[in-house]
């Protein structure tokens, strides 16, 4: 009987790692498809998604005014800018902490100005070569 558990234990352990590496094999191709997406190019002819939600419109309509038509740019510029700014207030206590008030503020107020001239850099660059 215990022959038989672990050969289905490692039939299932292998039938899973192979659904592991199946799945990130198809998540990097969906994500190689939608990366020329966010530019306006569609490569591969793909048929257009369903109805968005109403958040999802809502949010679109806001990038597109607020940036004047020009809202996939102003979305990749919002994105850079959350992936650069002050981290959580965990890690801002833990700087606190660590290295005092004064370079707490510092490091915020740098993060925060690093954030936003990256951002400001890809949305006019991206106005400066036609992207948006």
């Amino acid at each position: 009987m215990d022959e038989i558990a672990e050969e289905t234990a490692d039939a299932t352990f292998l039938q899973d790692v192979w659904a592991i590496f199946a799945g990130f094999f198809q998540a990097t191709i969906d994500t190689i498809k939608t990366i020329p997406k966010i530019f306006g190019i569609d490569l591969f002819g793909q048929v257009p998604e369903a109805d968005t939600s109403a958040l999802m419109a809502s949010v679109y309509r806001s990038f597109q005014v607020s940036s004047g038509g020009h809202g996939a740019l102003a979305g990749l510029a919002f994105m850079v800018f959350v992936l650069i700014y002050t981290p959580c207030m965990v890690a801002i206590a833990a700087e606190r902490q660590e290295l005092g008030m004064k370079w707490t503020w510092v490091s915020i107020v740098g993060q925060l100005g690093l954030a936003w001239a990256l951002a400001f850099i890809v949305f006019q660059g991206g106005l400066a070569l036609g992207l948006g």
